[in-house]
């Protein structure tokens, strides 16, 4: 399974039904995707998806694109994947990277460790836990 067409579009289709396959060579596609596709949009979806498999693998992957991609898109959405996805990880070095990241140089990086941190703080055993300002400001 290999993904080499020129047009983004038909890349992103292709990593949609990637997605679908669930298997460990969707993940590696799915990681190479991440590391080394032109596209700044469609690593994002590739950050996106990996997201979904929940696993060390995937934070490791995760955790190489946002200390090594150029893209701050890409960036984002691997930040946001860490906080959201609830994955079991060394909390303590996901949380000293996005502590970390609260000092970088974009705003949106900043802002995003911010509220990927506050969410993965906020979770508890159960998952996350609504916490009554957000139900106040609905």
């Amino acid at each position: 399974m290999k993904i080499s067409s020129s047009q983004p579009e038909i890349r992103r289709k292709a990593i949609l039904a990637i997605k679908e396959k669930a298997s460990p060579r969707a993940f590696e596609i799915l990681c190479k995707i991440l590391r080394k596709d032109i596209s700044p949009v469609i690593r994002h979806e590739a950050a996106f998806i990996l997201a979904t498999y929940k696993n060390k693998k995937a934070v490791a992957a995760l955790l190489q694109a946002i200390k090594n991609d150029a893209s701050d898109l890409v960036r984002h959405e691997a930040i946001e994947a860490l906080g959201d996805s609830g994955m079991k990880t060394k909390k303590i070095r996901v949380n000293t990277l996005l502590d970390d990241l609260q000092k970088d140089k974009n705003p949106f990086i900043r802002d995003t460790a911010a509220i990927a941190l506050a969410t993965l703080k906020s979770e508890n055993k159960k998952g996350l836990r609504i916490i009554p300002q957000t139900i106040d400001c609905i």
